[in-house]
């Protein structure tokens, strides 16, 4: 491997945290808002998370904080297996097809998770918030993701100086691949 092409695959691996942070935190940042204009405390939703994923932590003090730390960490994960899964699709695609690829991966998994896993391991959490809130989150998170490749897309090509993929999905790991 050379140094442009492992600079390029650090620059998809930091592309692909950037994503994750944002469609994480942008989960976190409408469960807010839910919660601030409903009976639901955020506690609950935090909570919840490290019931489905580490039931022994479920009655500890600090569970809705692992809860946060798990959703952001699962995040990361989404974020990177999207990037990895798509990068080659759609090296060429411009920025409707990110996000709309991303708001579609994101829909899926949203009806993965509610309405196929969740009822399997806390059915509780399905019941926390209305499917239409839950599924505004995950579109919220596609559409973080959307924007942050989208952005850092456009940001990684401009550098490089050519023009061939610029607006698009990662271009520069594309270009690493051939190099």
């Amino acid at each position: 491997m050379n140094r442009d092409s492992s600079r390029n695959s650090s620059g998809l691996v930091m592309t692909a945290l950037f994503a994750g942070l944002a469609g994480g935190a942008a989960e976190i940042l409408w469960a807010g808002a839910y919660a601030a204009a409903t009976p639901l405390a955020v506690a609950d939703v935090g909570r919840e998370i490290t019931v489905s994923l580490w039931p022994a932590l479920a009655a500890h003090a600090a569970a809705p904080w692992f809860g946060a730390a798990l959703h952001l960490a699962l995040s990361f994960v989404l974020a990177g297996a999207f990037v990895w899964a798509v990068r080659r699709p759609l090296a060429r695609a411009g920025a409707a097809a990110v996000w709309a690829t991303s708001l579609a991966v994101l829909a899926a998994v949203w009806a993965l998770n509610f309405l196929v896993l969740l009822p399997v391991l806390n059915p509780a959490f399905v019941d926390l918030m209305p499917y239409p809130a839950t599924l505004v989150s995950k579109l919220l998170f596609g559409a973080a993701m959307a924007a942050v490749l989208v952005a850092r897309g456009n940001a990684v090509t401009a550098r490089s100086g050519t023009s061939e993929y610029n607006g698009t999905l990662i271009g520069s790991a594309i270009r690493a691949r051939r190099a």
